[in-house]
């Protein structure tokens, strides 16, 4: 496994860089938790919800939440203060990718902390989990934390107030005990439950720090959306939450109006279904007339009008992102992806035509059984260059199943199969001028397994 290389000195260079748009008092609370990303820092401080979680955790009066990444792992450390672990109440991880548990176990061993829930007394903080990795599979991770929060943090905050403002002061034990009982969450006392979904979207993520750091350098990160309406089978976003929730425009434009936006270059949309975004024009009018741009997630290509292109273009947005998933329109039919060739290619004629715009992103996967997965791809950016006479990269991942999804029962494409749809790609892709970045073969391997099989994760404890 990767260790990461740990630079005692940068903790403090990294803090200097940070600016915080909004106000957060992490040194108020008695309960301690220190929040831990078991990532470097740099993947990290580019995720909005533990960003997110870590604002709302500090925005609860009795909570005093610090940070934690793997670069700073050993020992494992607050990256505001360097207080050492074993000086919290709680120690909390966020899990956004399944290959995060292996760094999870790493940082347990390499602290002397007992893999095993069950080996760990009171004279160790709690440690639980939580992350959209850990929602979808919590089964993977119960034998080694006390407890898993699965969903979304605005019922687990809901639950965590109800505890102490009815119990206050209480023992490790009674503590998991009593959120055991509460909805989503997972642990050796927790009975069959119902999974639990938000109706609406009380709170607005976004990302209260920023830094050149990140992997989106000085982006306020905003997520306008959950859920996604399309239910293609092989992704969860659907699956988790059964109907789309957006952020209306106004709720939006309050929210920047009350952030301290100097040091922010610009503003990140985010949403499982942006094309869907009802008010996405007039919420890009508005951060134009902040002096401020924005970049977008992936769209829709049927959204994409002269109207759409003339604010790209305002926005001088460099590269404009496309999730096609195959090159072929019949089977990206069979997995319930509505995405038409036909529509993609006349907003790529209108982009090319009337915006600044220099890269087409494209993402695809391959494994998911068809013919001629490969060729077809091939094909699809012949064509596509056709109609966009600039830049053209992709971006191919192997196809890997997913708990909650009607998928999650398909195997793992044969990785010999994989490894020949990949040299013939290069290939190709090399003599279309075509710049292209592939998923491991192996991690992706190693991904599924971690996503759909308890016991796989014990190969990596010895």
């Amino acid at each position: 496994m990767l260790r990461p290389c740990l630079n005692k000195g940068s903790r403090f260079e990294l803090l200097k860089r940070e600016s915080l748009i909004s106000d957060v008092n992490y040194n108020k609370g008695s309960i301690k938790i220190l929040f831990v990303y078991p990532n470097f820092y740099k993947v990290a401080i580019s995720s909005l919800a533990w960003q997110f979680v870590y604002f709302q955790l500090n925005s609860i009066e009795f909570i005093s939440c610090h940070r934690a990444v793997w670069d700073f792992s050993d020992p494992l450390v607050s990256l505001e203060t360097g207080q050492h672990w074993s000086k919290y109440d709680m120690i909390a991880f966020h899990f956004s990718y399944e290959l995060d548990y292996l760094n999870f176990i790493d940082i347990l061993k390499l602290n002397n902390i007992p893999l095993l829930a069950k080996d760990r007394d009171d004279n160790f903080p709690i440690i639980f989990a939580g992350g959209i990795a850990i929602s979808l599979f919590p089964d993977i991770l119960l034998d080694f934390v006390d407890f898993v929060v699965a969903g979304e943090v605005e019922i687990f905050l809901q639950n965590l107030k109800s505890i102490f403002d009815i119990q206050g002061n209480i023992s490790k034990f009674e503590f998991i005990e009593a959120i055991s009982q509460k909805d989503n969450i997972y642990s050796k006392f927790s009975k069959e439950k119902k999974f639990k979904v938000n109706k609406k979207m009380d709170l607005i993520p976004f990302s209260p720090i920023i830094t050149s750091m990140s992997y989106f350098k000085s982006n306020l990160l905003i997520e306008i959306g959950r859920g996604c309406p399309s239910f293609c089978f092989f992704c969860a976003a659907s699956y988790l939450k059964k109907y789309p929730i957006f952020i209306r425009k106004n709720k939006i434009i309050e929210l920047l109006e009350n952030l301290d936006l100097r040091k922010v270059e610009k503003i990140g949309l985010l949403a499982s279904s942006l094309g869907f975004y009802p008010d996405l024009k007039e919420i890009l009018e508005y951060i134009l007339s902040l002096h401020k741009t924005v970049s977008l997630s992936s769209l829709r290509p049927e959204i994409v009008d002269e109207e759409l292109c003339y604010l790209i273009d305002k926005h001088n947005m460099f590269t404009i992102t496309f999730a096609p998933e195959t090159g072929s329109q019949e089977d990206r039919y069979k997995l319930n992806k509505k995405f038409d060739d036909e529509k993609l290619f006349h907003a790529l004629e209108l982009i090319n035509r009337l915006t600044g715009v220099k890269k087409i992103r494209y993402y695809f996967m391959i494994g998911f059984g068809f013919s001629d997965e490969e060729n077809k791809i091939i094909r699809f950016l012949e064509k596509s260059k056709k109609y966009f006479d600039k830049s053209i990269s992709v971006s191919i991942n192997p196809f890997i199943p997913k708990k909650k999804t009607p998928f999650e029962n398909n195997p793992f494409a044969d990785v010999k199969v994989l490894k020949k749809q990949y040299q013939k790609l290069r290939k190709e892709l090399s003599k279309l001028n075509i710049n292209y970045s592939f998923e491991s073969i192996k991690k992706a391997k190693i991904q599924y397994e971690l996503s759909n099989f308890k016991d796989s994760i014990y190969k990596y404890t010895e």
